[in-house]
């Protein structure tokens, strides 16, 4: 008996189709070159607009002219600008898994494995962006810069072709027992009834004696 057939046999792993996956090619330098021009814009005018809003400040505290224009400039390059790219990136990846420059191109930053950036990653690849010359990392052939290969992330062009990847799963076969099934004409055959043995001429006197 197979154990197709055996309602007891030990359990089994099968395989079978639960969906597809969408895979997305990987943007290439072109587009992370446009992301990075598009997103320093954005955090230079947020940080104008940090520094400007200082500068307000120290106005109406009655500071001179000068004293005003040079701490400006100075918070601005050194305290204001790095601040501010840190919550740019961070904010907007780990929430959206996209910058403003990002959804200008119609490229999106996700895990390596496809999956949701997570916002630890977001964070990390933003610190990896302050490592000298890691700007121009992503002219590599494939176009993966350093806050990519460090972080195992990626950025996936979503207005490409995408490919569509079939993945399956494992499911184990129920233990619950069976019950066998009936014959092919639908009735139980039952083992035949056991016979006594024929007794013995001796054995027949005994029992007429008692």
């Amino acid at each position: 008996m197979s154990s197709i057939d055996n309602p007891y046999a030990p359990p089994e792993t099968k395989l079978k189709e639960v969906g597809e996956t969408v895979i997305y090619p990987t943007a290439g330098a072109g587009l992370r070159f446009a992301n990075y021009f598009l997103d320093q814009l954005c955090v230079l005018c947020g940080s104008y607009l940090a520094g400007f809003a200082m500068a307000a400040g120290a106005a109406a505290n009655a500071m001179g002219a000068s004293d005003r224009i040079e701490q400006s400039n100075a918070v601005m390059e050194g305290l204001i600008g790095y601040p501010v790219m840190m919550v740019y990136y961070t904010l907007f990846e780990g929430i959206f898994g996209r910058t403003p420059g990002k959804w200008a191109t119609g490229t999106r930053a996700v895990m390596k494995d496809g999956s949701r950036l997570k916002v630890s990653a977001a964070f990390l690849r933003t610190l990896c962006r302050l490592i000298p010359f890691e700007a121009f990392s992503f002219l590599a052939n494939d176009s993966r810069g350093w806050h990519d290969r460090i972080t195992g992330t990626a950025v996936v062009n979503l207005r490409g072709t995408p490919r569509h990847r079939r993945h399956r799963t494992h499911s184990a076969r129920s233990l619950t027992p069976q019950p066998p099934e009936p014959s092919p004409a639908g009735k139980v055959t039952l083992p035949p009834p056991r016979h006594p043995s024929p007794m013995s001429p001796m054995q027949g006197k005994d029992s007429r004696r008692s």
